[in-house]
């Protein structure tokens, strides 16, 4: 990543946090006074060389969040994360095209946000943060059409292609690591996606009481994407012995069953142990990375994918399950059920 990409991160990492507030419910008053006081805030963090380059930003951004009020099309994930996307554009627009309205975007400057996601961002983001970005070129009433997705060229997605899975390696060390630096949050984070197949959202929000139900009933039921509840089966012993260490070390620190195991029990609090778990993946994944793991690859099956991220435990889960149920007559329904998916195609995504 380059130095000028880095920047742009941390100015972008300063406005989203500066940024994220429940705009729907805010009075047309109220709206202003929050807006006023993000610009204070925002004078305090930014460093002085950037202050051009925020302000800039900013004057976007209170643009396109003065449109997200009054977006009422799809579910509040879906406009947060369109939302999210033209933020994004709009930072970069900001800084390289000295863009002052968002009505003012053109196709140009649409081919060059997507050419600048294009070097850094993978396939299946481009298509969602283009989606938003398009979306919110409409509500600004921008005066061009914006380009197709042919005509931009996107790279495809190709879920079926790459292995994502960890190698047993790469997980235990991954822990050890996590041991080592206290950050017993990330281990434990590691041991829902490696044993249970977790998403990182759903082992973020797992509480004392799912834990308690699942050594009690044989599984946790879990909600997953959009609101979907599933049943994960223990299966094994080392799902048992997990299950009852986070309830053991859970009961020691005084948690009750409506707490979290590994997230703060706070407002928000699994969204920011999500993205502290991403990022100290991101920030340590060198130091167990298997530098051979592209080569250790079982003839006929698919190649090893470069970079880890937590996604990549639950299809190193997935792959482990397949393995016990061989034989089991009903194993693509259980492999299927288990990952909370209903199409039994999803699988193939999945194996190795």
């Amino acid at each position: 990543m380059s130095n000028k990409t880095r920047e742009n991160d941390i100015v972008t990492e300063i406005l989203d946090a500066a940024f994220d507030k429940p705009w729907a419910v805010y009075s047309p008053e109220e709206f202003k006074c929050q807006l006023a006081e993000i610009q204070v805030e925002v004078k305090k963090l930014t460093p002085e060389q950037e202050a051009t380059k925020m302000h800039k930003c900013m004057n976007l951004r209170v643009q396109a969040t003065a449109i997200y009020r009054k977006d009422r099309h799809g579910s509040k994930a879906t406009r947060k994360r369109y939302f999210q996307a033209f933020c994004y554009a709009c930072d970069y627009l900001a800084d390289t095209c000295n863009l002052q309205k968002v009505s003012n975007i053109t196709p140009t400057h649409f081919r060059r946000v997507v050419e600048h996601w294009k070097s850094y961002k993978a396939p299946s983001t481009i298509q969602t943060e283009v989606s938003g970005f398009r979306k919110y070129c409409g509500y600004a009433k921008c005066k061009h059409k914006m380009p197709e997705n042919k005509e931009l060229k996107l790279p495809k997605r190709e879920p079926k292609k790459y292995n994502r899975g960890w190698l047993l390696t790469e997980y235990q060390q991954a822990r050890e690591l996590a041991e080592s630096l206290n950050r017993f949050d990330v281990r434990d984070g590691l041991d829902l996606g490696w044993h249970l197949g977790l998403r990182i959202i759903e082992a973020c929000q797992l509480k004392l009481g799912d834990v308690k139900q699942a050594l009690g009933w044989g599984g946790p039921n879990i909600k997953g994407k959009g609101g979907q509840v599933r049943f994960v089966a223990i299966e094994t012993e080392e799902q048992v012995e997990l299950l009852k260490r986070l309830y053991r070390e859970a009961k020691s620190k005084g948690l009750t069953d409506d707490d979290f195991i590994i997230s703060k029990s706070i407002y928000k609090g699994p969204l920011m142990e999500k993205k502290s778990i991403e990022n100290w993946i991101y920030n340590h994944r060198k130091e167990f990375t298997d530098p051979d793991r592209q080569k250790k690859v079982t003839p006929g099956k698919k190649p090893r994918i470069d970079k880890l991220v937590f996604h990549g435990l639950r299809h190193s889960y997935n792959q482990n399950r397949e393995k016990w149920l061989e034989g089991d007559p009903r194993k693509l329904q259980k492999l299927s059920q288990g990952l909370g998916h209903r199409r039994l195609g999803v699988n193939d995504i999945y194996r190795e």
